[in-house]
């Protein structure tokens, strides 16, 4: 019998919920669920955004006032419930990051790997321009590695969100680590969470190996363009159903596949307006079903360009919109999209997905050990006698997400020096 082993105890799941996403329960039923919640983390009120814009792909936002990271959480889906329920869940994750409950170890790196297992120094999640030093004392917590069992030794920063506590009150935190949400996930159960936050460090990884190649391949004679996606070659019901809002609408969609040597089906989705009257927006996915991956991937897309309208997400500041209203940037955009011509058949990537939960992430972490990837970390993050489950993945020597302060490490370098090394056909 299949199973996941965290801290000595077997989990498994069966999926139960197929319409766009895989879950082990109805939309409906985890609404219920995540709904009770609201007033313990917070919650004021969920908007429904999706009428300020015309494409009518659902999105909504949720409101934290008191959050120790972003006030505003978004939330998408193929249906205005499932987006209810994405802001809701993105908030609790964010919550329970903020408020995490972990015994902390005060050591030197030089120090830690005398008593604990570490990840490599190589490997750590340095921010750009890093003042780490491995003689000077940091704050660690320890996870758990899926993969070999044991526990390992992470900087605190890579699993807390709460910047009031440790970029506010602890100075001596400044300048080592990166502080983001990549890898945090909820769901009905443990192994949803998991599986979620597993595609999720996966995304981050393939779209960063293919952006920092575009980056190095800038100034070359022949350059590197994103594989990008045969609108004509979809077959997915789900996706050929956005494709048409996204035509009434008369907003023109581009898809990249992203996949590298993970063999997890990465697509990055741009939509733009022809007609200017809107910023470009991109988004991302990444399943075992591609399809799933693409949906994910486009309703991402609508869902930034809602949030761009809106103006309510208190992490996108000035520069980045006056930076849209620069004469030109969308033209420019745009010729540059549709310059590089489809070459990427959708019918070639096939659907690895499975019945249960224990299955699919049992295949998830046969490819990162293909990869070379052999530690997965994970923090349970769920608080006392709640119904639904917060993790945090970390998988040392994946690429983090591609953002300011973002530090390209050897598979974003690697990958940048050779694209087809780490692309799979």
């Amino acid at each position: 019998m299949t199973f996941i082993n965290f801290r000595n105890q077997a989990y498994y799941s069966a999926k139960r919920y197929w319409h766009g996403t895989h879950r082990s329960a109805a939309v409906g039923e985890t609404w219920e669920r995540v709904r009770s919640y609201f007033k313990s983390i917070g919650l004021t009120r969920i908007a429904n955004i999706t009428g300020l814009d015309w494409i009518g792909i659902p999105v909504t936002i949720s409101y934290r006032p008191n959050s120790c990271s972003v006030v505003t959480s978004s939330g998408k889906g193929i249906t205005l419930e499932t987006a209810m329920v994405s802001a809701a869940m993105e908030s609790t994750e964010l919550y329970c990051a903020e408020n995490i409950n972990l015994p902390e170890i005060n050591l030197p790196y030089s120090q830690l790997a005398e008593n604990y297992q570490v990840i490599a120094q190589e490997n750590l999640p340095l921010c750009e321009n890093s003042l780490f030093n491995i003689y000077r004392s940091q704050q660690w917590c320890l996870g758990w590695d899926i993969v070999n069992q044991w526990e390992v030794a992470v900087p605190v920063q890579a699993v807390s969100m709460n910047y009031h506590k440790y970029w506010l009150q602890y100075g001596a935190n400044l300048g080592s680590f990166d502080m983001n949400s990549n890898g945090l996930a909820s769901g009905n159960n443990f192994l949803e969470a998991l599986n979620s936050a597993l595609y999720e460090v996966i995304e981050r990884d393939a779209v960063s190996c293919q952006l920092e190649a575009c980056l190095q391949g800038q100034g070359l004679p022949q350059g590197y363009r994103l594989p990008r996606v045969c609108l004509e070659t979809i077959e997915y019901p789900l996706v050929l159903k956005l494709l048409t809002k996204l035509e009434s609408a008369k907003i023109v969609p581009v898809i990249f596949d992203c996949t590298v040597d993970t063999e997890i089906p990465v697509y990055r989705a741009y939509i733009y307006d022809p007609s200017g009257h809107a910023p470009s927006s991109h988004g991302y996915g990444a399943h075992l079903d591609p399809e799933v991956a693409m949906v994910r991937a486009l309703s991402e897309a609508a869902q930034t360009r809602l949030i761009l309208i809106s103006g309510a997400r208190d992490d996108i500041y000035h520069h980045y919109y006056t930076a849209l209203k620069i004469k030109g940037n969308g033209s420019y955009e745009a010729g540059n999209l549709e310059s590089n011509q489809p070459t990427v058949d959708a019918r070639t990537r096939k659907s690895q997905a499975t019945p249960t939960f224990e299955e699919d992430i049992t295949i998830v972490l046969e490819k990162l050990k293909q990869a070379g990837l052999n530690q997965v970390i994970v923090f349970d993050l769920t608080p006392p006698d709640w119904d639904i489950s917060v993790v945090r993945v970390i998988v040392p020597g994946l690429e983090a997400s591609f953002h300011r302060g973002y530090r390209p490490k050897q598979r974003a370098i690697a990958f940048g020096a050779a694209p087809k090394a780490l692309q799979t056909s």
